[in-house]
């Protein structure tokens, strides 16, 4: 099911921004509370949706002194009362129980704002540091992404995912579980307390058909990389295509698309800034997502296309904080609620509000 009455606005925050030049440095700010939320508390101001905490154990490339996203985002929880607070969940490396209860604890610290974005990994390094043997795990290089025994594993890794959703949604019903799947062996009764919003919203982020299957099964919302209108609506319909597979067609999916940003008033300006980063780590800056470089209002026109191509939101990755982020929040922002699209203020209190989605009994 699709809703385009409003556009809804996410936030992906990383220690220093999403530029690699950052993402490396080790600064000791990056360590501080103050430095998180002062970023948290500014997409507050831009009534943004929620901002997501990402959790990851080993490094693809140099270290980044990342700290835990769930402490994170409860420090955040205490200066904020509306904006959604998202943190990452590692499924494979995590029993459910865990995920449950984290995530009950923080719905309960936010008074009902919290979400959790899930990440399955099979990673040979990410296993290792855990102590979890799996054959399937792999060290592949991006272009062996379709050899057939990486995709056997991701297509299993990706089950897993699911399965390990279902049972954190049975423990946080407050009820006995007792769930025997494939994975996870669940049962008994959480210890921690219901979560406020019953279902505190499950976010995940999709490349390719597997992962988009994950979402269409056990996600309220769905990240997507497109990188043009045509691609958006391409992606949309293999999604909503996996969704009605998975018996799911008439619940509320959001889609939203992922996009890097650089931003400023001057034209050129914010280009030039990311040249001058992509000579600090001394190669152009790439990514999975659109690296998008121009004013507010080219990227203003840029949601409202492809909103009007059917994607209920974006989740925007600034490239340096807190240059792009206020960006967002004091340009974006205000282009899009001139425009009718966005929220003037908050008028619902939870996340699942913010999103839409339906009350849990």
């Amino acid at each position: 099911m699709t809703r385009r009455e409003g556009l809804h606005l996410a936030l992906a925050l990383e220690p220093g921004g999403w530029h690699p030049a950052l993402r490396a440095a080790a600064d000791p700010a990056y360590l501080r509370a103050g430095h998180w939320t002062d970023l948290v508390v500014e997409a507050e101001h831009g009534l943004l949706d929620f901002v997501t905490f990402d959790d990851v154990f080993t490094p693809g490339g140099p270290p980044t002194g990342r700290p835990d996203p769930a402490l994170l985002a409860a420090a955040a929880a205490v200066r904020t009362r509306r904006v959604g607070l998202v943190t990452g969940a590692a499924l494979t490396l995590t029993q459910p129980a865990h995920t449950a209860s984290a995530a009950a604890t923080l719905d309960h610290l936010s008074a009902g704002r919290a979400g959790i974005r899930v990440r399955p990994t099979a990673r040979r390094a990410d296993l290792d540091l855990f102590g979890l043997d799996d054959p399937g795990a792999y060290d592949l290089p991006v272009a062996d992404l379709y050899e057939p025994g990486f995709v056997a594993m991701m297509d299993r890794t990706f089950g897993e995912a699911a399965e390990h959703v279902r049972a954190v949604r049975a423990l946080w019903s407050g009820e006995p579980v007792d769930h025997a799947g494939a994975r996870y062996r669940v049962r008994g009764q959480a210890a921690s307390p219901r979560p406020l919003q019953g279902l505190p919203p499950v976010v995940a982020l999709g490349h390719l058909t597997i992962p988009y299957r994950l979402g269409a099964e056990v996600a309220d919302v769905l990240f997507v990389t497109p990188h043009d209108a045509a691609e958006a609506r391409a992606t949309l319909s293999e999604v909503r295509a996996l969704q009605a597979e998975a018996g799911r067609a008439d619940d509320l999916l959001h889609v939203f698309a992922d996009l890097l940003v650089y931003l400023d008033e001057t034209p050129g300006a914010a280009a030039a800034r990311r040249e001058r980063l992509d000579a600090d780590s001394g190669a152009p800056s790439e990514s999975d997502a659109l690296i998008f470089t121009g004013t507010p209002a080219d990227l203003t026109e840029l949601l409202l296309a492809w909103h009007e191509a059917g994607l209920t939101g974006f989740r925007l990755r600034p490239g340096t904080v807190p240059e792009d982020l206020t960006a967002i929040t004091r340009g974006v922002v205000p282009l899009l609620q001139k425009a009718g699209v966005f929220r003037t203020e908050y008028t619902t209190t939870t996340l699942r509000d913010h999103l839409a989605l339906p009350p849990v009994p």
